[in-house]
């Protein structure tokens, strides 16, 4: 097992949800706390990234950051940050909090096709790639930071191009266990497919 650095993503403004997604509750417990069991046990450390100042992120247990770059400039910022905290490892897996169905293997399926010239092993389902819940080299750090600040890049697709991608096909499940909650109507979904 190589030593992978966790990442939750919990820093957008989650505009559509009309609160913090991470403290929706889902099955008596918040979001977050289902992507934590998730995601725990298949990586070396775990790093909450949040721009709240919410001290129930600290009360989580785990080291919280906020995003290296200021003003909320997306997800980029968040994966930055994280880049910039890896001292002991060159790999960084990044998810975003509201995917609380993610597979128990996600990371060590991911690490089978993160080899020598990949940069980056990102998940694809449904037809569609999941830009955030990924594998990245950390040695991307400057230009990821140089792109953000100098260039002015918030997609993540757009910074991705240059880079070496493997996207891996998730789509031997029943349901898609990287369905997404960005509004209430998508709790209904969840209970459904849970």
């Amino acid at each position: 097992m190589h030593n992978v650095i966790g990442l939750i993503l919990a820093g957008g403004k989650s505009r559509r949800m009309g609160q913090d997604k991470s403290w929706v509750e889902l099955e008596s417990r918040p979001m977050i706390a289902h992507v934590i069991e998730r995601v725990l046990p298949q990586v070396s450390t775990l790093t909450i990234n949040t721009n709240s100042t919410d001290i129930a992120y600290a009360q989580l247990g785990y080291d919280v950051v906020s995003d290296a770059v200021e003003g909320y400039v997306g997800p980029l910022a968040g994966i930055l940050t994280g880049m910039i905290g890896t001292k002991d490892t060159d790999i960084l897996f990044t998810t975003a909090v509201d995917c609380p169905l993610l597979p128990t293997d996600l990371v060590a399926t991911l690490l089978r096709y993160m080899t020598d010239g990949v940069d980056i092993v990102r998940v694809r389902s449904g037809g569609r790639h999941h830009p955030v819940i990924a594998l990245w080299r950390t040695t991307m750090r400057e230009d990821l930071h140089n792109c953000i600040v100098n260039k002015d890049i918030r997609k993540v697709d757009d910074f991705t191009k240059k880079y070496t991608i493997v996207d891996v096909d998730f789509d031997n499940t029943e349901n898609d266990v990287f369905f997404n909650i960005n509004k209430e109507q998508d709790i209904k979904t969840y209970n459904k497919i849970k």
